[in-house]
């Protein structure tokens, strides 16, 4: 009787343990994958303001950069009289026979101005420069002396800076083009129109009222998957510039894309892959996950959640997708960086450890029983029960024995 009811005992007291331990680590999982996601929350949040900061540095400089053009330009277009206009103009720009005004080669190749200062690296193009008036050529000329000096002083930050109008005019600082800016020069026919389709959008009152920098649409598609792609990848920043009130023309740099996505599209979480879309909902560039991960969300997914973002910047999960995207909006070129990570490893962590918290906790448990307090005083108490079922207490009659009855 009394082994009966240790090892009655025995099997309560694990059967109670493992209980306990599997309510433990149910709980425990619960917890710590709730932990774990608010940790990654907050890892993405971190991740996603280090890359705003480097994403829209590279604008707000060429922000300055252009700007700070456009400024000189207006502080220096009064400071000449017509006749060293007409001199400077002409002895620069000469006409030529198809009625194009194109910059002399000196002034790529190097030419000293006479007063100390030198010029190099520049070409200039007008379709139309036999009919220029002195105001225009003042401020073309304005402009030429404007983009040598702006540009050689950002030279190292910047590649190039140049001035255009809607008359088929440019002057552009490029010292270290590799074709050495030739077709501008001497190669472009007399009707070569260089107006850009992005130009209605930058100059338009309706689509830009605030005169602010606008980049133009990724010249070409960029995939890090693809080996040697985005060689060319360029964007266009460029500003208007009004004169009373009145549009004559813009200043612009062009930037070469491709090694600064290399960088941004390779700076990752674990689990996560960054890209880069523009407000059509087209992917410009994709990077490639370090891990092996699934988050090829649909374009057009992305795009969705995008457009009902709230602010210029956040954190979301993704519904209906074990993802979490960061996103941060670029000002100029008017595209998002995306940083998509999978969350389906939070939970594979949080069982892994809730399974481990269960071992633990039962094994710790199971080990506790065989303790010598523990038994000793389920001994006890199994000793005590059964005194209290000892002999001295009433029993049932047997039903393999007869009851006697008695006799009269």
């Amino acid at each position: 009787m009394f082994a009966t009811l240790s090892r009655l005992q025995y099997l309560f007291a694990a059967a109670a343990i493992i209980a306990f331990s599997a309510a433990l680590s149910v709980f425990a999982g619960w917890r710590i994958g709730d932990e774990l996601e608010a940790f990654y929350i907050e890892q993405l949040d971190a991740h996603i303001e280090t890359r705003a900061d480097h994403e829209r540095h590279l604008f707000d400089e060429a922000e300055r950069y252009v700007t700070r053009s456009e400024t000189l330009f207006l502080q220096r277009l009064s400071a000449m009289d017509d006749d060293k206009v007409e001199a400077e103009f002409d002895r620069f720009f000469p006409l030529r026979e198809d009625g194009t005004r194109r910059s002399v080669d000196a002034l790529f190749d190097g030419l000293s101005l006479g007063s100390g200062d030198a010029v190099r690296g520049l070409a200039a193009f007008m379709g139309d420069g036999a009919g220029m008036d002195v105001d225009r050529k003042r401020q073309f000329l304005t402009a030429f002396h404007v983009v040598r000096s702006v540009g050689e002083a950002y030279q190292g930050r910047f590649d190039s800076l140049y001035f255009f109008n809607r008359d088929r005019q440019v002057v552009i600082f490029d010292p270290n083009r590799d074709d050495e800016l030739m077709f501008y020069r001497h190669e472009a026919p007399a009707d070569f129109d260089l107006r850009g389709d992005d130009d209605a959008r930058l100059f338009s009152s309706e689509t830009n009222p605030d005169g602010r920098m606008l980049c133009s649409p990724l010249s070409r598609y960029l995939s890090d998957d693809v080996e040697g792609a985005g060689d060319r990848a360029m964007t266009s920043c460029r500003v208007p510039v009004h004169v009373d009130g009145v549009l004559v023309g813009g200043f612009g740099t062009s930037i070469r894309m491709d090694g600064h996505f290399r960088h941004s599209m390779t700076d990752t979480l674990p689990h996560g892959v960054n890209l880069v879309m523009d407000l059509q909902g087209d992917v410009l560039v994709r990077g490639r996950s370090r891990t092996s991960t699934d988050t090829n969300l649909p374009a057009d997914t992305l795009s969705t959640l995008l457009t009902s973002r709230r602010g210029n910047e956040g954190v979301i999960a993704v519904p209906g997708h074990d993802l979490l995207m960061g996103y941060v909006f670029i000002t100029g070129p008017d595209w998002y960086f995306v940083s998509l990570v999978d969350t389906r490893h939070v939970s594979g962590h949080a069982t892994s450890i809730a399974c481990l918290i269960f071992l633990m906790s039962t094994l710790v448990g199971l080990i506790f029983l065989l303790t010598p307090p523990v038994v000793g005083w389920i001994r006890e108490h199994g000793e005590h029960l059964a005194e209290l079922d000892g002999p001295d207490r009433p029993h049932a009659p047997s039903a393999s024995r007869p009851v006697e009855r008695p006799t009269r």
